[in-house]
């Protein structure tokens, strides 16, 4: 998401983890809850980066979310220079 803050950012993770995790699915008359990982990288605006490397640090954490159990929003530190 371009333009957005860093804190917006993992605000927006935690808010879509919650709506995943609070909406079952009904199938075949069964419930079913669900529940994610997700993992965030953010990058200041006055930086640049390519996306392969965006998406490679995002990856990396939502790697870390998932060996930590699930429903869990792990969040890339932000860095000064990449």
């Amino acid at each position: 998401m371009p333009d957005i803050q860093h804190e917006h950012a993992v605000e927006k993770a935690n808010a879509i983890l919650l709506a995943i995790q609070n909406t079952p699915l009904l199938i075949n008359q069964q419930t079913i809850t669900m529940s994610a990982s997700i993992g965030v990288a953010t990058m200041p605006v006055e930086m640049s980066c390519s996306v392969s490397d965006m998406i490679q640090r995002a990856d990396d954490v939502l790697l870390v979310a998932k060996k930590k159990g699930r429903g869990r929003v792990e969040v890339a530190p932000v860095v000064a220079n990449h």
